[in-house]
């Protein structure tokens, strides 16, 4: 099954809070290798409250992004934010089918890289539940976790530098 991670997001006024560009993600995105940090995107729907991205994992909803939402934006999720699981992700939201090609671990923490299509995400856990390199998991990105941000380097995918 699916391990959910209990860390809270950061928050002003009871509201999540998402950096409003680069410059802006100090220790928030210290740590969020899982996507590269600086993966870019492209936004390709906005509802009430979300933004919907393309990215190299498919299309990703997001509740935590800047407004106004500018061109050159791209999605971070910390590690331990990302939830690992063995079902099938199926029609599910923000979840994608990967295969574990590293394990790190570090007593009560195991650091994972799974390689989902043509990128690889980091995600963390408990040593309670553990994946052999090889495995086939599921990665769930919760959305109130998928952090978009203004400001990706090297402008908008698909763009000549």
């Amino acid at each position: 099954g699916v391990l959910p991670q209990r860390a809270g997001p950061a928050r002003l006024d009871g509201l999540h809070r998402a950096p409003q560009s680069v410059a802006d993600r100090g220790d928030l995105i210290g740590g969020a290798r899982s996507l590269r940090v600086e993966q870019r995107c492209r936004a390709v729907a906005r509802g009430e409250g979300t933004v919907t991205v393309e990215t190299p994992l498919g299309r990703i909803l997001s509740r935590c992004f800047p407004d106004p939402l500018e061109s050159n934006i791209a999605l971070a999720v910390r590690p331990e934010h990302i939830e690992i699981g063995s079902a099938p992700p199926g029609d599910a939201e923000n979840t994608v089918a990967g295969i574990v090609e590293r394990e790190i671990f570090s007593g009560r923490r195991v650091e994972y890289t799974v390689r989902v299509a043509a990128t690889t995400v980091r995600a963390q856990c408990t040593s309670a539940t553990r994946w052999e390199v090889g495995a086939q998991v599921t990665l769930r990105l919760p959305p109130e976790r998928c952090i978009i941000v203004n400001g990706a380097p090297g402008g908008a995918p698909g763009a000549s530098s």
